[in-house]
């Protein structure tokens, strides 16, 4: 033990994933080291979009910061008022506000799947964790009519802060329960293993 940290690396493996934000990934492999010995390992992994937090959506390099507000309405709130506000200008705001929330409703809706996927295959003899199934497509229905019902550009702003953080910790907390339950319990790499063909 004491020489672990003078050991020399014989091989080494890279391994290229491909994780969709929308449906996160699941998977358990093989992976080997050396053909000649068979050394290998089996690894599981699995990795999900978790939340998008504001009141920086999209940040992107060499571009200022924007608050959720300019990204929503096109503009600074410094450089608008009620008068100006638009149809447009709301149209704009629904639609981004729409598209984030559906993007973090897709992720909470395919980590359910599998979440309740994987508790089916629990043993009998094990006692199963309590989940309440979400409707993510009405869900994403009723936060729109509720921003549709504002029409000042203060309170979008706002119910836009809140439904975003709200489907981004509702994610938080249903990836811990997964976590907690399949992190490392062995059934996961079972079924894992049985989509994967070996």
């Amino acid at each position: 033990p004491e020489k672990i940290g003078t050991m020399q690396s014989l091989c080494s493996r890279c391994y290229k994933l491909h994780c969709n934000p929308r449906s996160g990934t699941h998977t358990h492999v093989p992976i080997l080291f050396d053909y000649f010995h068979l050394s290998a390992i089996t690894t599981t992994i699995h990795a999900s979009l978790l939340c998008l937090i504001p009141p920086y959506v999209f940040d992107r390099p060499n571009v200022r910061r924007t608050s959720l507000f300019s990204f929503l309405f096109g503009q600074d709130l410094s450089q608008i008022t009620t008068d100006q506000i638009n149809p447009s200008l709301l149209e704009r705001a629904y639609h981004l506000h729409n598209n984030i929330c559906e993007i973090l409703l897709s992720v909470y809706e395919s980590l359910q799947d599998f979440y309740e996927k994987m508790i089916q295959h629990l043993p009998a003899n094990e006692q199963k964790p309590i989940h309440h199934h979400q409707n993510c497509r009405q869900r994403l229905k009723e936060l729109l009519q509720k921003l549709k019902a504002v029409d000042d550009i203060h309170s979008i702003d706002n119910l836009a802060h809140a439904h975003i953080a709200q489907c981004s910790a509702e994610n938080i907390m249903l990836w811990c329960q997964f976590i907690e339950t399949f992190g490392l319990h062995e059934i996961t790499a079972t079924v894992l293993a049985k989509d994967y063909h070996f």
